[in-house]
């Protein structure tokens, strides 16, 4: 038999990490962890913006050779998305690149409260709410909550990654 997964298991924290967000401390794994996360976002960045850049090279290439300027119109526009999605990953670096340089992590005492957002008629977003700070977490961990139960949430201050999470 089984035993069923707990807030530990399911957001991958230590007790050692916990008590490292006790402190108002990230812990050197969890440092690790957004280290690691920056990385694959970096990467994952430049070769979004690298292939978008070669769409929009080809279609402004094909507009001008071929004078059609449904191509070449085509191509501006993947240039000024392109701009668009190169701005939200830079934010997203240099919130990683923050959390990583302070190495503090923000605490939330408070009651839980367990909000269902629905997308679509089959898309759901599970959040969780503590002290006005809002996590999106997945139905798994969302099952675990109690709602109206007091927790503490520890948090990266910038990228608002959640880190630990206790029951009071």
């Amino acid at each position: 038999m089984t035993t069923p997964p707990s807030l530990m298991d399911i957001f991958d924290f230590t007790p050692e990490d916990l008590a490292a967000n006790r402190a108002g401390q990230l812990s050197e794994m969890q440092r690790y962890r957004l280290k690691v996360r920056f990385r694959r976002s970096v990467a994952l960045g430049i070769g979004v913006i690298l292939g978008l850049a070669f769409v929009a090279t080809l279609f402004l290439y094909l507009g001008n050779r071929q004078a059609t300027p449904a191509l070449a119109w085509v191509g501006l526009g993947v240039t000024v998305c392109s701009a668009a999605i190169m701005g939200n990953f830079t934010r997203s670096w240099l919130r990683l690149n923050a959390d990583i340089r302070s190495g503090t992590a923000q605490r939330h005492h408070g009651t839980l409260e367990r909000v269902v957002k629905p997308v679509t008629r089959r898309v759901v977003i599970y959040l969780i709410r503590v002290d006005g700070a809002e996590f999106n977490v997945g139905k798994d961990a969302f099952k675990l909550f109690k709602h109206q139960a007091t927790y503490t949430t520890y948090r990266a201050p910038y990228s608002g990654q959640l880190l630990s999470v206790e029951a009071a």
